[in-house]
């Protein structure tokens, strides 16, 4: 029998994992947009994504 996890539902569920490497300049402004923002990094880095296919519409 397989136990469902726990936590919220969601609509959209965060299965894929995404590494990257950076530098000072770039961690500290996303670090900065994130506090500003009051989210995490990874939802920083999402909107970031999401921004960059806006962009090219």
């Amino acid at each position: 029998m397989v136990k469902n996890k726990m936590g919220r539902p969601t609509d959209s569920p965060k299965i894929l994992r995404v590494t990257a490497r950076v530098d000072e300049k770039t961690y500290k402004m996303l670090e900065d947009y994130c506090k500003m923002n009051n989210i995490g990094m990874a939802e920083g880095v999402r909107q970031a994504i999401i921004k960059l296919n806006d962009h090219k519409k």
